[in-house]
C-alpha cells in the first residue's frame, strides 16, 4: 500500500482530471481522508514507506502492513459511515 499511494501521491494531477476516478476528489488530503488513509501517513503527514524488495525486510512489512490495516479499521469502525456499513455487511449477510 506505501508504494501505491506514494505512486499516487507523485503522479495523480487532481486539477487536470489525471483519470476519471480521480475527479471526485479535490486533491491529495481529500483522497487520504476518504478512503481513511491516516494509518499510513507519518506524524509529518508522508507516506510511511515500509517495504523493500529485500528478503529481511519481509517480516518488517508484513508487521508494518498488519498494523496499518488494524489502525485503518479503526478509523473506519469510529466514522461516520460505520452505522451505514454495518447496514450494508447484513444486507449482504457477510456476518452469520
Amino acid at each position: 500500500m506505501d508504494r501505491f499511494l506514494q505512486l499516487v501521491k507523485s503522479e495523480v494531477s487532481y486539477t487536470d482530471r489525471d483519470r476519471e476516478y480521480f475527479k471526485s476528489f479535490s486533491g491529495w488530503n481529500d483522497f487520504v481522508s476518504k478512503h481513511f488513509l491516516n494509518s499510513y501517513l507519518d506524524n509529518k503527514q508522508q507516506i510511511d514507506l515500509y517495504s523493500s524488495f529485500d528478503e529481511k525486510g519481509s517480516v518488517h512489512f508484513i508487521s508494518c502492513a498488519l498494523k496499518n490495516i488494524e489502525r485503518r479499521a479503526t478509523y473506519i469502525a469510529e466514522s461516520e459511515y460505520s452505522d451505514d456499513l454495518w447496514e450494508y455487511f447484513d444486507e449482504l449477510k457477510l456476518f452469520r
